[in-house]
């Protein structure tokens, strides 16, 4: 499990972070696009199962975005609000970027990067990390750290499979 602390476009340092990360078979604009697309989250994804965007059009910063998340998978979903910090599509990185915590940040802050870097035009590298810090941040990763890196593992496998499927089948 990852736990040393990895900046973020936002936050230089924190207390820890959870990494996971693949390469895919697609184009980085197809992963990217898939990410972005948040009414079809259901039909891949099993740790977010659902993203309800709170305003009309596209993803933008500024935007909240209610993530229904399920850390365990024989339990409903939580509700979790994120605001949008980064959306950023360059040729060679592209970046999506949230912010959320339960708590006042000042107790907890995190935040979520998924993050797309190009290989080739047939490939590309996927990296998705949470960075928390705050003085609740060390029970954070005691408690549920394990659980958070294993489901970070199954949405990077299950956003793999569900593009590769998606490409091969054009």
């Amino acid at each position: 499990m990852t736990t040393e602390f990895r900046p973020t476009p936002n936050r230089q340092s924190g207390y820890f972070s959870i990494v996971a990360e693949d390469t895919i078979d697609a184009p980085a604009s197809r992963v990217f696009e898939t990410i972005l697309d948040l009414e079809n989250y259901g039909s891949w994804s099993t740790y977010a199962t659902k993203a309800t965007k709170q305003t009309q059009g596209p993803v933008v910063t500024g935007d909240t975005i209610i993530f229904c998340i399920h850390l365990d998978t024989s339990k409903p979903c939580s509700d979790t609000p994120d605001t949008v910090l980064l959306v950023e599509d360059l040729p060679e990185r592209k970046r999506f970027v949230v912010a959320s915590s339960p708590l006042p940040s000042w107790l907890l802050w995190a935040e979520k990067v998924q993050q797309i870097e190009h290989v080739s035009d047939t490939q590309c590298r996927v990296t998705k990390w949470i960075s928390m810090g705050g003085p609740i941040a060390p029970l954070v990763l005691l408690f549920k750290g394990k659980v958070l890196q294993n489901r970070f593992h199954d949405y990077i496998r299950a956003l793999r499979a569900y593009v590769e499927r998606k490409t091969t089948q054009e």
